[in-house]
């Protein structure tokens, strides 16, 4: 029942006896006494139904704050943000971009190996994973990357360029030539893919289709010196020195800080029988260097601005004696002395360990006479620590036994230029020397072998039984 329901019933109450009560009185005196009796309870009644209602009032109000106290719940904690797993990819392969960067390439794999991890269709990060293992000298995990990758995106031309070198690292020419052509045919205009085409082709004996395409490669980017070094390259194996100069000419216009544009006019020269002019080359690639502070720059590049050697020593060469005398000797190798460069930074301990692992993987392809392997690995090392005084030993000693005299002696004179009282380049340069015609050269240092050799009260070999040693 409503409030105002029960006033009405109360008022009723009150009423309706009253009116009885007076309608039952006779009229007389008595009758406003009985007037003023009725007033007074009305009075007293109407001042407790006023009551009531003030009750009733409070009332009300207390329900409704108990129904806001019930029905109003407590505003709850908002949740932490959850990190999507797409986010959480997208760091790792930041990360991984920026340690590649930095070179530190371990550190690199596994940053991008958490992205794999966070998004196994990533294929980005297996492009970049693979680059990182090659650079590592792990051409099976780089191979094994680039393929995942293109699986994922079958059209990447950097995922086919990416694994053809690393078969050709791996000594697959069949398998690097096949993704070249693969990367050429989604990207035309990429002159890494033709340098790389050209190198295979030169490798097989194309010389012409490995002209034209490091002709290619020089209109893609004129301004890179790989092209024309490797023209040069081709026109030497071809017997054409002059042409071979002109390219050389434009590899030091495209670089002129470079040593390698230098040593390729000098072998240039020395094919024309210009000794002189080849000395004065050499030493413009020593003082090259020197500008650059570093210790000579004879790497992968400059291995590409000398000619194709003979691919083994002939079976009757002992390992550890020196190969018999061509038949036409070189002319002589005499390089003038040089300024000794300032030392540079040494590299860094992870880039130390990994050039002496490279070194001991060349040293070891040097024991089984794999000459080609072992020089791959050898730039590796001489790459990852240009001071390895024993990585230019064993890759000359290597170009020795491939009958590549002046390589071999370039080698030597550098491991003697980083560490001057290395008895063993010493020894191994005079085998080079005396085979390159040079026999005052061979001489003097088997004259230093011996004195070091007396230093360090051990015998230096006769000059008529000089044998190189790796």
């Amino acid at each position: 029942m409503s409030k105002e329901s029960r006033i009405a019933v109360f008022v009723l109450a009150v009423l309706l006896p009253a009116g009885l009560i007076l309608a039952d009185q006779p009229a007389g005196a008595n009758t406003l006494e009985q007037l003023q009796e009725v007033l007074k309870r009305l009075q007293a009644e109407v001042k407790s139904l006023q009551e009531t209602v003030k009750q009733l009032s409070r009332d009300a109000k207390h329900n409704k704050t108990s129904e806001a106290a019930v029905v109003a719940p407590a505003p709850a904690t908002p949740a932490a943000p959850q990190v999507s797993v797409w986010q959480k990819a997208r760091a790792a392969y930041k990360q991984g971009l920026h340690l590649e960067e930095q070179k530190e390439y371990k550190a690199a794999m596994e940053a991008f190996g958490q992205a794999i991890d966070a998004d196994p269709k990533s294929d980005a990060a297996f492009l970049h994973r693979g680059f990182c293992a090659y650079q590592l000298g792990d051409n099976p995990a780089a191979i094994a990357d680039f393929s995942q990758s293109l699986v994922i995106q079958p059209n990447s031309s950097r995922a086919f360029l990416g694994r053809a070198t690393a078969y050709a690292a791996a000594g697959n020419s069949t398998n690097a030539l096949a993704d070249v052509n693969e990367a050429l045919a989604r990207d035309s205009r990429n002159a890494d893919s033709f340098i790389l085409r050209a190198s295979l082709n030169q490798q097989k004996g194309e010389h012409q289709l490995a002209a034209q395409d490091y002709a290619s490669a020089a209109a893609l980017a004129p301004n890179s010196d790989k092209s024309y070094l490797g023209r040069a390259v081709v026109f030497q194996a071809d017997g054409q020195p002059q042409r071979a100069l002109e390219e050389c000419e434009q590899a030091v216009r495209a670089n002129p800080n470079a040593a390698s544009g230098y040593l390729c006019r000098a072998e240039a020269f020395m094919k024309m029988n210009a000794t002189t002019r080849a000395v004065e080359e050499i030493n413009r690639a020593l003082v090259a260097a020197q500008a650059l502070n570093q210790p000579m720059p004879l790497l992968t590049q400059l291995a590409q601005s000398m000619p194709v050697a003979p691919t083994s020593a002939p079976a009757e060469v002992a390992k550890d004696e020196p190969p018999p005398a061509p038949v036409a000797a070189a002319p002589p190798l005499i390089v003038a002395p040089s300024p000794q460069p300032e030392v540079a930074a040494r590299p860094n301990p992870q880039s130390a360990v990994d050039a002496q692992r490279f070194h001991q993987l060349g040293r070891e392809q040097n024991d089984q006479q794999k000459f080609e392997q072992a020089i791959r690995m050898l730039n590796r090392a001489i790459e990852l620590d240009p001071w390895l005084a024993s990585a230019y030993n064993a890759r000359g000693y290597a170009y020795l036994r491939m009958l590549n005299y002046n390589r071999a002696v370039i080698d030597f004179s550098e491991a003697i230029r980083l560490q001057p009282n290395y008895t063993n380049a010493y020894v191994n340069r005079a085998v080079a020397r005396r085979h390159t015609g040079d026999t005052t050269g061979a001489a003097a240092d088997q004259r230093k072998a011996y004195g070091l050799s007396a230093t360090d009260q051990r015998p230096a070999a006769p000059t008529s039984a000089l044998s190189a040693k790796r």
